[in-house]
């Protein structure tokens, strides 16, 4: 069951780093979407620090070869 939690978090912490670059690309038009952007980027690394934290696992968590 953590392998599963583990992959959802995996997955979600990708889709927020892809949102949150789309929404810096988005502040060339309007300058409160940085805010946003920020906040996804946060969300996004703690997301794939902790689905790398649930399987006790080491090294670098942005990867997806190292499960």
């Amino acid at each position: 069951m953590r392998e599963v939690y583990s992959n959802i978090l995996l997955i979600l912490g990708w889709i927020f780093l892809v949102f949150s670059i789309y929404l810096f690309l988005w502040t060339f038009i309007e300058i409160s979407a940085i805010y946003i952007g920020i906040g996804v980027l946060i969300l996004g690394l703690l997301s794939l620090f902790f689905s790398k934290k649930i399987l006790n696992q080491s090294g670098n968590f942005l990867s997806l070869y190292d499960r």
